[in-house]
């Protein structure tokens, strides 16, 4: 009988980013988010949010090259998750994924994806966020709008072959 086998820590390929902004909390989600005056308006915390993102990223990705050095991979996924990450004006989730990017490194054939409401992101808005991802973005067109007629204007937007957008359903 061999001895214990002892694993070897492997650097994470994919990072998931929670962004805590609804415009209002929905009953049945069990999420840490900020509605209201929180999310939106002059009183709203998301400046604050971003430079805390940032200094996370930094020490993140600093703990990682120390523990893993130049075996550390780009990721090859990136999730934005929330609440509704498409509050966040898109120059704001352009320099967010620049930080990723960074810090990180993202692989030629990243898997990048943000929840959205249909109501939060427009066209002009994906098509910022497919310039500043510099990897595929693919727009899911059956998530977007329960009637997929009112979807398909967004495709020629980012292409097909262009971010993944996967869009939350109003409840």
């Amino acid at each position: 009988m061999s001895g214990p086998v002892v694993a070897t820590p492997a650097a994470p390929d994919g990072l998931y980013v929670h962004i805590p902004f609804c415009v209002s909390l929905c009953p049945y989600c069990d999420f840490v988010v900020f509605a209201g005056a929180a999310a939106r308006g002059p009183r709203n915390r998301i400046d604050a949010f971003l430079a805390a993102v940032h200094v996370e990223l930094d020490l993140r990705a600093d703990a990682l090259d120390a523990a893993f050095g130049s075996r550390r991979p780009p990721l090859e996924t990136l999730y934005l998750g929330g609440g509704t990450p498409t509050l966040l004006p898109a120059g704001d989730l352009v320099r967010m994924l620049g930080a990723v990017r960074d810090e990180f490194g993202l692989a030629p054939d990243a898997e990048v994806t943000t929840e959205a409401n249909p109501d939060s992101v427009g066209p002009d808005d994906l098509r910022r966020l497919a310039d500043g991802v510099g990897v595929a973005f693919h727009v899911e067109d059956d998530c977007l709008d329960p009637d997929p007629d009112d979807a398909r204007p967004l495709l020629p937007v980012v292409g097909a072959d262009a971010a993944r957008v996967r869009a939350e359903s109003p409840p």
